[in-house]
């Protein structure tokens, strides 16, 4: 099977869309996003296990981090950290149904998130910031 980190990424960004009151969360991020809330989502890190029985099918099992993160404005702090629990646990329902982000990976691995201040651009925002550890499989 082969799986692609960008049609993850992307696959990321449609769930937050899915969820009432997002107002933007773009395949591929812009210098400046201000419709609060919003999502972005990228690739953080990842790490590559050679098959030592190289062949001309497959000659790699991988690991990524995903990194999502969703900004609200901190016009009203106390509004905002209120509404970033909800979404928190919206978000983290659409991750657990659907644990290989729609055939785009093998599985979910691992999940993390903080929450604290963030900047998008030179904007403060607050919200989450998740790491999705994911499997691929690559092909030749």
């Amino acid at each position: 099977m082969a799986n692609d980190i960008t049609s993850a990424i992307n696959y990321v960004q449609d769930l937050w869309l899915e969820i009432s009151g997002i107002k933007a969360a773009p395949d591929t991020p812009p210098e400046v996003l201000n419709q609060f809330p919003f999502a972005v989502t990228f690739e953080q890190s990842g790490s590559a296990k050679i098959d030592k029985n190289f062949n001309s099918t497959t000659w790699a099992e991988q690991s990524g981090v995903i990194v999502s993160e969703l900004h609200l404005t901190r016009q009203s702090l106390p509004s905002a950290v209120a509404a970033a629990m909800a979404y928190r646990n919206l978000f983290l329902n659409k991750l657990r149904t659907n644990p290989n982000l729609n055939a785009t990976v093998m599985a979910i691995e691992s999940l993390s998130w903080q929450f604290g201040a963030l900047e998008y651009g030179e904007t403060p925002t607050i919200g989450y910031k998740f790491s999705i550890g994911v499997m691929l499989e690559l092909t030749a």
